[in-house]
């Protein structure tokens, strides 16, 4: 019965190995203790709960890592909260109605794995960064801690990147080194990444016999940054974010506007 295993394992890695696409789809989202979710608004829970889909397609030695649009994107919701207050002869009704709209991340990013070379859009707010780069020079720590991931052998390995520590699940029973959005340089497809506030998890692997056509984004005339350029941005934007909570009159409604900041 242990051959048997055995030969299965060899021939479903040859078939991989040997395929002409490989597409991987990854879930991402934050991972949030129920304590601090229970200390944000719900319109934040929502949005911290939220799951991001992804696909990854790589052939001939060029990949590209994409978000898989949702039935829910770009659809914006109303909330409305009404509230009574009653003095000797009048009551005051207030009420409050929140708009937001889930707008599609449009993180998208494209590797030339011989040119070792990376093209990516990275979502900022309403509006979109692009950046070029070469591959990151992941220092990774390969251990001997093993697990099965959907049938899959995988290995742990951890690493640090821009000061940020990541632990990965990767099996050499798909011999490409590459995983999802910036994570690559294993000997083996990575199916788990995580961070202490974020997780990325293969969901589905497929592949096809045929070549696919991978194009290059074209970011002619458009203001492109590496990844430690874009890291910094972000930590300076958020050095400037202070909570602020505003209250204003129509009438008789009041109205309340606060900003919020989750760490």
């Amino acid at each position: 019965m242990k051959t048997l295993k055995i030969l299965f394992v060899t021939m479903f890695f040859c078939s991989f190995t040997n395929a002409q696409t490989i597409i991987v789809n990854y879930e991402e989202k934050n991972i949030i203790s129920a304590e601090r979710l229970e200390k944000m608004p719900e319109y934040a829970r929502e949005k911290y709960t939220e799951v991001f889909n992804y696909e990854l397609i790589y052939s001939n030695s060029k990949s590209i890592y994409k978000s898989i649009e949702s039935k829910n994107d770009n659809i914006t919701t109303e909330n409305q909260k009404i509230t009574e207050k009653q003095t000797e002869d009048l009551i005051e009704k207030n009420i409050i109605i929140t708009k937001i709209t889930n707008k599609k991340s449009e993180k998208l990013i494209y590797v030339d794995h011989l040119k070792k070379e990376m093209l990516f859009v990275w979502p900022s707010g309403s509006d979109n960064m692009f950046g070029k780069d070469s591959l990151q020079k992941w220092k990774w720590n390969i251990t001997d801690d093993i697990k099965a991931i959907d049938g899959f052998v995988c290995r742990k390995a951890t690493s640090n990147w821009l000061g940020y520590d990541f632990t990965a699940w990767y099996t050499d029973e798909i011999s490409i080194n590459i995983g999802p959005e910036k994570f690559e340089g294993l000997p083996g497809l990575i199916l788990y990444v995580y961070s202490p506030n974020f997780e990325w998890k293969a969901v589905r692997i497929s592949q096809t016999d045929n070549d696919t056509e991978i194009v290059s984004p074209n970011f002619d005339g458009k203001k492109t940054n590496t990844l430690s350029e874009i890291n910094d941005i972000f930590i300076n934007k958020m050095k400037n974010y202070t909570p602020t909570k505003t209250i204003t009159q129509d009438g008789n409604t009041t109205i309340t506007r606060e900003k919020i900041i989750i760490k």
